[in-house]
């Protein structure tokens, strides 16, 4: 994370790390995630220093003592079809910001969908 944003986040809070650029498209998610007390998965499409197209996944877990959530586990992993790419300041490479493809929250009953619920592949708006 720290390669991808140019800097490292040790002691400082998730929201100052991102800065005022990225602050509003990134924290809603986490919001999100703490709010529904379930995993959110986030595909972004960046670009490198030099173009290259790089898919920017994210899956963030919430985890409890059971007083509501307390800790979020995030896995980030970087995907280029072009093979290869450069890591080096992904998030902060140019004046684009990253644009979500996927934002979706991963339900506890993952195989059938019962009446009322939001169609697979249906946008999911943060509000």
């Amino acid at each position: 994370m720290s390669s991808a944003y140019g800097t490292t986040g040790q002691g400082r809070y998730l929201d100052e790390y991102l800065g005022a650029k990225l602050e509003p498209i990134v924290m809603p998610i986490y919001h999100e995630c703490v709010r529904r007390r379930l995993p959110i998965y986030t595909i972004s499409k960046v670009n490198d220093l030099y173009g290259r197209k790089v898919d920017y996944e994210r899956l963030l877990m919430p985890f409890s003592d059971g007083a509501g959530v307390n800790h979020i586990l995030a896995s980030l992993k970087t995907i280029s079809e072009d093979g290869g790419f450069e890591i080096r300041n992904l998030m902060r490479a140019n004046d684009v910001l990253p644009i979500y493809q996927m934002r979706t929250v991963i339900e506890r009953d993952l195989f059938h969908k019962p009446h009322g619920r939001i169609a697979p592949g249906d946008a999911i708006e943060f509000v």
